[in-house]
């Protein structure tokens, strides 16, 4: 009974011993598995906090695509310690002080020029010409350098317009950069300019007509001195009109000039973009205009507009895919344009285009 009772006592201990070990065995695999758990959704959660990190400093960019893709802008700007560092495959322009990393996949053509050059080849000469002799258009090859990548196809559109008969468009990449200042100073000379050329003629000569009247009246009847008082008259007039509006027009150019100067650059460019999204369509019957997507990081701005064109019997329909990239410094502007037309809204050129965008860094200030 003794041995009997030894061995159920040993038994129960050896089971006993057996069910503790499994149940802190069973315990200690509860509290790793609990936190590996712990680390798995660390792990997640960091992840997903450099994702909305990432996309909160990011541009969300759908051209020719459906899924997400978004830009980094904070790889734009680079310290002078990033850029000893930068690779071989980086070209500096200086020109315009940037560097790009030109895509590998299919060339497309280069070439250094200026704005109204590029609007030449979308808009053809007429109007090339005619914004060519505005003080800011007239500078435009010096002071507003633009750097341009083209690719292909070329769609040509015609619009049955007599002003402007037809428009080219294609994909492009096209950068461009000027000193703040100098841009104010055109713009003050450019607004004068068109200010002078564009007044009515018909009211000045309506404010001098009672002078004019006058003065032939008085010729009619053969009196010499009181004509001779009527034309100095006539002459004081027209030189204190032109001084009137010589001054109110100077104080509206400065007004407007302080509102853009006194503001952000980045407001301007985005109001004179989606003007001229409007007037282009404005120009194609049947065609619209609408924006996809504006979005502003710090200080960069982006806005991607389309202008959807109707079939022709000359082309299908074609939708015009463009984005405008404002990047302010506090001395220097760079503006950034793209072109992506299709006929499908899957445009390959996005693949170049954003390739492009990933491989430009501009030196900070």
């Amino acid at each position: 009974m003794v041995i009997l009772a030894a061995a159920v006592v040993a038994a129960c201990s050896v089971t006993a011993g057996v069910m503790t070990y499994f149940a802190q065995a069973e315990k200690s695999l509860g509290e790793k598995s609990h936190l590996n758990e712990i680390e798995r959704v660390k792990t997640e959660n960091a992840t997903k906090v450099r994702e909305l990190e990432a996309r909160l400093l990011s541009i969300d960019r759908r051209i020719g695509s459906e899924k997400e893709s978004y830009w980094d802008v904070t790889s734009i700007l680079v310290t002078p310690k990033q850029l000893q560092v930068l690779g071989t495959e980086y070209t500096f322009f200086d020109r315009l002080d940037c560097y790009v990393s030109v895509p590998k996949m299919e060339p497309w053509q280069f070439q250094e020029t200026d704005e109204i050059q590029l609007i030449r080849m979308i808009l053809g000469d007429k109007i090339a010409s005619a914004l060519a002799e505005t003080p800011i258009g007239a500078a435009a090859a010096k002071d507003f350098p633009l750097l341009l990548w083209r690719g292909a196809p070329i769609y040509e559109i015609e619009t049955g317009n007599t002003e402007l008969s037809k428009i080219n468009v294609f994909p492009f990449v096209a950068i461009q950069a000027f000193d703040n200042k100098r841009f104010f100073e055109l713009m003050g000379k450019t607004a004068e300019w068109e200010a002078k050329t564009e007044k009515d003629s018909e009211n000045h000569s309506a404010k001098l007509s009672p002078k004019l009247d006058e003065l032939k009246e008085i010729q009619q009847t053969g009196n010499q001195a009181k004509a001779h008082e009527a034309n100095i008259a006539s002459k004081e007039a027209t030189e204190s009109s032109k001084k009137s509006e010589s001054a109110v027009l100077n104080e509206d150019v400065e007004h407007e000039l302080a509102t853009v100067f006194n503001g952000e650059m980045a407001g301007f460019f985005l109001q004179i973009q989606l003007q001229g999204g409007f007037q282009i369509a404005m120009l194609v019957k049947g065609a619209t205009f609408k924006v996809v997507n504006a979005d502003k990081k710090g200080n960069t701005l982006y806005l991607h507009t389309q202008i959807a064109i109707p079939r022709s019997q000359k082309s299908e329909k074609i939708y015009w895919d463009r984005e405008l990239i404002c990047i302010c410094k506090s001395d220097k502007t760079f503006l950034i344009l793209t072109s992506a037309p299709s006929t499908d809204q899957r445009t390959a050129a996005n693949l170049w285009i954003t390739s492009w965008l990933a491989g430009l860094r501009v030196p900070m200030d």
